[in-house]
């Protein structure tokens, strides 16, 4: 990546208190950009968000997306050059219990933030990356990767609402964006783990939960696959491919998975297991039966951002939930509030 290409470009993230958003604020903080945030403030303590002081570092307005107006308000003071779209519940399980919530925010949302840029938008070149899910697509349970041009479908609230998010997108790239200099990215992501993840049923912040704690593990899907990547590799994917598309001449909408390189599978028990052996530390379990509707297999092709956009991840599994497990072990035991940028910016020299 041009490391000064994003300096001084005025960059707009909602859902920036999230756990994705907060490590995106301070990976572009590092290459200098402008970073205006609009987010609910973090529901849990310890956030990332607060830990790294981060409302404090650039211009953060504490709102909603299902807020039109204000959300349009922010958006006309920050007339952004890039957007990354990540305001959304990403739980599974809560917009199984609150679907109305999951449709309001997951889709309507996006609609706001889209009509807003097609009512504020002239001559100016935007880039605007929707970040979706890898869980978009009709899954039947097959023992297959996914690519971009497979057929969208969702049986549960949370999938079903981000494919609500993703045709809308389309909708309005088609109909208004198009002949506009608007390029649009369906960023789909596997399984996303990293540090400072405090949010309920992930599992490896729910594993050190019961490791510190010493209480009992809940394992929903033990045998459950699913594409495991580190938070270090996506932010820099989202990035880059923003980048990428953006110095292009003409205009685009492309969908692009964003997912680990190898072919080995991760099961959920597998990474219990995994970290047991790094924790040198068995860790009480709990295995239940949930209603929840959950694809066992669930597995993506990356080829198609390697191919077109020479993207791919540097980080393995294995060195995934190594990163990970040290930063958590920093947070309770050695308390080094310098560690998330000490740790990001090692990945940046390592590996750019």
């Amino acid at each position: 990546m041009n490391k000064n290409f994003y300096k001084n470009k005025k960059i707009l993230i909602t859902g920036c208190s999230g756990f994705t958003g907060s490590w995106l604020i301070l990976y572009f903080r590092f290459y200098g950009a402008k970073i205006y945030g609009y987010s609910k403030n973090p529901p849990f303590k310890n956030s990332l968000f607060d830990i790294l002081n981060l409302r404090k570092k650039i211009t953060f307005v504490e709102g909603d997306v299902c807020d039109f107006d204000k959300l349009k308000g922010f958006y006309t003071k920050c007339n952004p050059d890039f957007i990354f779209h990540l305001a959304a519940n990403p739980i599974v399980n809560e917009c199984h219990n609150k679907p109305l919530n999951a449709y309001h925010t997951n889709a309507i949302g996006t609609l706001n933030l889209l009509e807003i840029i097609r009512l504020q938008s002239k001559k100016k070149k935007i880039s605007v990356n929707i970040i979706t899910t890898d869980k978009v697509y009709k899954n039947n349970n097959l023992k297959k990767k996914f690519i971009e041009s497979d057929k969208l479908g969702g049986e549960d609230p949370y999938s079903a609402s981000k494919v609500c998010a993703e045709l809308i997108c389309e909708t309005y790239y088609r109909s208004y964006f198009k002949n506009k200099k608007i390029n649009m990215n369906m960023m789909r992501s596997g399984n996303i783990i990293g540090g400072g993840d405090w949010s309920e049923y992930r599992l490896i912040p729910d594993i050190m939960k019961a490791y510190i704690k010493n209480k009992n593990l809940v394992i929903r899907n033990p045998k459950h696959i699913r594409p495991w990547q580190h938070i270090f590799d996506v932010i820099k994917a989202y990035s880059d491919v923003a980048i990428k598309i953006y110095k292009k001449k003409n205009n685009n909408f492309s969908a692009w998975n964003i997912g680990p390189n190898n072919n080995k599978k991760f099961s959920v028990i597998q990474i219990v297991n995994m970290i047991e052996k790094k924790l040198k530390s068995k860790i009480k379990k709990k295995f239940i039966k949930t209603n929840i509707l959950e694809k066992k297999y669930l597995r993506l092709n990356s080829q198609k951002i390697y191919n077109k956009l020479k993207i791919k991840n540097k980080i393995s599994t294995i060195e995934a939930i190594n990163l990970t497990l040290d930063w958590y072990l920093n947070f309770y035991k050695e308390k080094n509030i310098n560690y998330s940028e000490n740790q990001l910016k090692n990945y940046i020299n390592e590996k750019n």
